[in-house]
């Protein structure tokens, strides 16, 4: 039996993995479309404020994962055993991580702007400029810490056969069977999960002073003022549908964006755990191991391409939620598209 050119193993193993890149492809312009819409109909349409600051800054990594480093995963894995640039390789992962953790520290700092507004509403809150400060001190931050993937990252000689050898982009050899891997993965990804534990964290806050609240407005609607129950039938009628009404527009008024500002910036959160821990388990077992976490093959290049880059997903269903729960929003998109076809 004849061995296998490296061009034949690298072929084969690009088919197997023809549905990881669509899934990529997919992924990549849903996210270019739906960041840009963020970019521009957020400062053109929505007034000025932390949420339209923290959103906006958001949106700025989420559009880079799709713009710079799904496509470089897509010819990566196009090319798989056959990638040679080892500073190419490095600059890419260097760059997965900081927009990945970028998006990560501008979404913790959202949630602790919402929780700010509901839990500590009398208190001092985030100006506008301290949120451009505190964005842009996040993606130097990140910056720094990603660029531990630099000194590790790089060409891994993958043994296809006896006389075939690949090369491939990932973890460098030299870093193999040392601990830097291990401790460049171990501190990102406690890291990571000590953004998520924050998150939780404030939620729970959140959630537990909206119940309070609540309540409270439950039983005063259910205890009414002993002066309104002297007044006449007639005058206490029209009083109290006049002060209802009044209270249910200035409630509505003033807690209306604020619920739905806390309801978005909680789903993403919600959907930003559940992509990055798939991610995080994988990256790391690889780490420790050294090498394949699975073996190529038929299964494996299906499944573990798309796991291992679930954390993709956070960078792409952002403007999503925004559409389903952002009335404005959703609208301004509506408009964008009527003005294109009717050019």
């Amino acid at each position: 039996m004849t061995n296998k050119t490296l061009e034949e193993y690298s072929e084969e193993e690009a088919s197997r993995r023809l549905i990881p890149v669509i899934y990529l492809c997919i992924l990549m312009t849903v996210g270019i479309i739906g960041n840009a819409l963020v970019l521009i109909i957020y400062p053109m349409k929505f007034s000025v404020s932390t949420h339209r600051t923290f959103i906006t800054g958001l949106a700025i990594p989420d559009i880079l994962v799709c713009l710079v480093i799904i496509p470089f995963e897509i010819v990566e894995m196009r090319y798989q055993y056959r990638f040679y640039n080892a500073i190419l390789c490095k600059l890419f992962r260097t760059c997965s991580h900081w927009f990945g953790m970028a998006s990560i520290f501008v979404l913790t700092q959202l949630s602790y702007d919402t929780y700010q507004r509901i839990c500590k509403p009398f208190k001092e809150q985030i100006s506008i400029k301290k949120a451009k400060i505190y964005i842009g001190g996040g993606y130097i931050i990140t910056f720094f810490l990603s660029s531990l993937s630099f000194f590790g990252s790089g060409i891994r000689i993958v043994s296809l056969d006896n006389f075939t050898v690949g090369h491939d982009c990932s973890l460098a050899d030299e870093y193999v069977d040392t601990l830097l891997p291990v401790i460049g993965e171990g501190i990102l990804t406690l890291l990571i999960f000590t953004c998520i534990f924050f998150l939780v964290l404030i939620y729970s806050l959140i959630g537990r002073t909206i119940y309070i609240q609540s309540r409270f407005r439950r039983q005063f609607r259910a205890d009414p003022s002993p002066e309104s129950r002297e007044t006449n039938a007639t005058n206490k009628i029209f009083t109290i549908s006049e002060t209802k009404h009044s209270e249910k527009t200035n409630q509505k008024s003033l807690e209306s964006p604020l619920n739905r500002v806390t309801k978005i910036a909680f789903v993403i959160t919600v959907v930003f755990i559940l992509s990055f821990i798939p991610h995080a388990i994988i990256s790391l077992l690889t780490a420790l191991k050294g090498s394949f976490l699975v073996e190529p093959g038929s299964v494996a290049s299906l499944i573990m391409p798309i796991l291992a880059r679930s954390v993709m997903i956070n960078n792409v269903v952002n403007p999503i939620v925004y559409g389903f729960m952002d009335k404005r929003f959703r609208q301004s998109c509506n408009m964008m598209w009527i003005c294109c076809r009717s050019r």
